[in-house]
């Protein structure tokens, strides 16, 4: 039997609100409101505030933040409110879920906060937030997807505002553990730039590792050698300046000198690659893969055939190539 929610309409003085009581809000909170204060204010509140009565003087807002903000702002006295008659703060908390989810989409970082308060406010086990409550968000009910939204949720602001703009929610976990000023030139970054989330995985990723390994051999001075540090070291600070050439030519060649300072010797390699791989006169039908930057221990190799006496002659060429001096020193390269 569904729960007891009546309401009252009523109008009521701005200032009976606690405007600090953000017990059940989910919604993002610095998403600019003018539009909707200036609609407020020419046409009004057209759609009530739900409020639940906190004690005989003042009321908490269940739904209807940004409209009570806009409404301040538009210089309301009053607004219309709906007073919900229940006690049961969950059973309240799920209702206005229900209620948005109704109305709109949620934003992850929406479906984060809610995952979030429930466990915290509500003390709810994973058990529970498994079978009812990621089933209700949209979300798939398993441990990966609820410790990855409860890891969104505890992101600083100024990231969980970067995932609303230009950064990917995977690489904002990945620099939450940077240094702030780490974190806010990260961002910045990618504003400018606006890579991809590919890209942007592969540019932190980069910049990650030749962090550890700068600290690594520079124990003393840890503190030192910093995201900023490495983009300044690499070039790449100064080919973001050179406003003549177009974004997308800056990034790939400011990515292209880190790349360098990361893999120091990538392009002697790649260079001995193609010639070694040049001298072993490889069949077309037969692709040599070798692992990326050389990292790894393994090169793929893969052949087609379209007839039987065509896949025995591939097989005897790579036997053949098999005891190459020039194959043993490509592996000589990983």
């Amino acid at each position: 039997m569904p729960k007891d929610l009546s309401i009252n309409p009523k109008i009521l003085c701005l200032n009976q609100i606690d405007s600090e009581d953000c017990f059940f809000q989910t919604s993002l909170t610095w998403p600019p409101i003018d539009e909707l204060a200036q609609s407020i204010a020419e046409y009004g509140v057209l759609s009530p505030l739900r409020i639940q009565r906190k004690t005989s003087v003042k009321l908490r807002i269940i739904s209807g933040f940004r409209r009570y903000k806009a409404a301040m702002e538009a210089g309301l006295e009053e607004i219309p409110c709906l007073i919900v008659n229940e006690n049961d703060l969950l059973i309240i908390f799920r209702g206005a879920l229900a209620d948005n989810l109704a109305s709109r989409p949620l934003h992850l970082l929406e479906k984060a906060t809610a995952i979030r308060k429930l466990r915290c406010n509500f003390q709810l086990s994973e058990k529970v937030l498994l079978e009812e409550y990621l089933p209700l968000l949209g979300i798939p009910a398993d441990r990966f997807h609820l410790e990855h939204y409860q890891n969104l949720s505890a992101l600083p602001k100024s990231l969980k505002k970067a995932i609303t703009e230009c950064l990917a929610p995977e690489t904002a976990l990945k620099i939450s553990r940077w240094t702030s000023q780490e974190q806010e030139f990260f961002v910045g970054l990618v504003a400018k730039f606006r890579p991809s989330k590919s890209r942007q995985r592969h540019l932190f990723t980069l910049l990650d590792e030749v962090r550890a390994l700068q600290r690594s051999t520079a124990s003393a001075q840890q503190d030192k050698v910093s995201a900023v540090t490495i983009w300044k070291t690499c070039g790449g600070a100064d080919i973001e300046q050179k406003e003549h050439y177009p974004l997308a030519d800056r990034y790939a060649q400011a990515v292209d000198q880190l790349l360098k300072l990361r893999f120091p010797h990538l392009s002697e390699y790649q260079e001995k690659y193609r010639s070694l791989k040049e001298k072993l006169k490889l069949p077309p039908q037969v692709q040599l893969q070798v692992p990326s930057n050389f990292e790894g221990n393994k090169i793929r190799i893969s052949f087609s055939a379209r007839r039987t006496e065509e896949f025995r002659n591939l097989v005897k060429k790579l036997e053949e190539i098999s005891s190459s001096e020039n194959l043993r020193k490509i592996f000589d390269l990983l």
